[in-house]
């Protein structure tokens, strides 16, 4: 907490041209030249970025508190697509597949793979097709084969039942193999395979719920490493639609519940803090006080405490009352945690005077 604010103390006092070449800048800057079909512009914007902030991630902190979606690769792969270079389109892409950045159910999931389609299709197509080996004038003919009348096509044997349901058996036992070692696609072809054979449909669904199942549970760890407590409360919520009792995903609920409300709370306290340094001082205690009952803390007691103190000192008709309730404040911190913020240069020494001594 005290690094966000420092960050806010300096976003209020301090803020200068210099924070025009920061990375995330230059990020939006290249997403407005790719809105605007400046490939060019938006490549060379990208690969700055790259050099400022080579970090990558789906909740990376610009400034203060926001975050951002920062995925420049994803947006070189868009740009390359679109001037023409396929093959380095596509390595884009599986970078950041590979990485994690991109994955089924983020938005830029369905148009990447679609350019991936369409890419593949034109680096196929410009690969050179052999050519016919010119003859010499001078060589001689070769004699042409009269061709012989076509022999009807023997029918193959038809399978033994035995050994399509030999058949199916090795397919459903490949399929969960190729789960266990996260190949989901190569999983499903098997099951397909099996089903083919004369598997039970019962059983072909049963593995590919749980094919689709492992896949999205791969994304939720992935988002939770990540910190993405949004994506990851989306994943749960596609897991239990398709198994209702999955033991890891009620596991991760847990947390996932726990960490979004811990981030509601600090954004809470986050902007009372800057109400406070902003001298919203109303702001800052209406904030801190609806949010103790979930979060009682010694730093939410202690802008409070100098929010009614900076109040007292700034009128005189009811001080006396205002300090009371400063020191009331004050006071909790102290038993909370004793030592907290002593030496704050950011508080006013007369407000330091009453958090120092807060007998009432």
């Amino acid at each position: 907490m005290r690094v966000k604010l420092f960050f806010i103390l300096f976003l209020l006092v301090c803020v200068s041209p210099v924070f025009a070449d920061e990375w995330y800048q230059t990020y939006d800057a290249a997403k407005k030249a790719i809105a605007s079909q400046q490939w060019a512009v938006a490549e060379q914007k990208l690969n700055d970025c790259l050099k400022k902030n080579p970090t990558q991630g789906r909740h990376e902190q610009t400034y203060g508190l926001i975050y951002t979606v920062y995925i420049p690769d994803y947006y070189l792969g868009v740009v390359y697509f679109n001037q023409g270079k396929y093959q380095q389109a596509l390595d884009q892409f599986k970078k950041v597949q590979s990485a994690g950045l991109v994955t089924s159910g983020t938005p830029e999931y369905v148009p990447m793979v679609k350019m991936k389609q369409d890419a593949n299709e034109k680096v196929a197509s410009s690969q050179p097709k052999p050519a016919d080996t010119p003859q010499p004038n001078n060589q001689v003919a070769v004699k042409q084969q009269v061709p012989q009348p076509a022999q009807p096509a023997q029918s193959p044997a038809p399978q033994r039942p035995e050994d399509r349901q030999k058949t199916a058996a090795a397919s459903l036992a490949q399929a969960q193999k190729m789960i266990d070692l996260r190949q989901y696609d190569q999983a499903r072809n098997q099951a397909r395979i099996a089903l083919s054979e004369g598997a039970s449909e019962g059983d072909v669904s049963a593995l590919m719920k749980r094919v689709d199942v492992q896949q999205k549970l791969d994304d939720l760890r992935r988002a939770v490493t990540n910190s993405d407590w949004a994506e990851a409360q989306s994943l749960i919520r596609e897991i239990e639609s398709i198994d209702p009792n999955n033991a890891e995903a009620r596991r991760y609920e847990k947390t996932i519940d726990a960490s979004l409300a811990k981030n509601k709370s600090d954004d809470v306290v986050n902007n009372a803090i800057l109400a406070f340094y902003s001298g919203r001082y109303d702001q800052t205690i209406d904030l801190l006080q609806r949010s103790l009952p979930a979060n009682e803390t010694a730093e939410a007691h202690f802008y409070i405490g100098c929010s009614y103190a900076a109040q007292a000192f700034l009128q005189t008709a009811d001080r006396e009352n205002l300090l009371s309730q400063a020191k009331q404040e004050f006071a909790k911190v102290h038993k909370m945690e004793p030592g907290f913020r002593t030496a704050d240069r950011s508080i006013s020494p007369r407000i330091l005077s009453v958090y120092l001594s807060p007998q009432l």
